[in-house]
């Protein structure tokens, strides 16, 4: 249908993370310091994504930056 965007893709990021998006947009997202998958209860911040097919862009959009913990609150 023209005109209508794909439904943009929720993803958790916590500090360390590392987001891949390839060309065709396929994501892949690692976090080398935390042995667990994505988790949106411990996301530093969620973004979304989507590949909008018409124009062959990636579009990324901070959807959620939860705040830092100052020193007092660790």
């Amino acid at each position: 249908m023209a005109g209508t965007q794909p439904q943009p893709e929720y993803i958790p990021l916590q500090v360390g993370s590392e987001l891949r998006i390839t060309r065709n947009g396929d994501i892949r997202l690692a976090n080398p310091t935390i042995e667990s998958g994505p988790n949106e209860a411990a996301a530093d911040a969620v973004i979304t994504y989507y590949l909008d097919p018409h124009t062959n862009e990636h579009v990324i959009r901070l959807v959620d930056p939860l705040h830092a913990p100052t020193r007092r609150e660790r």
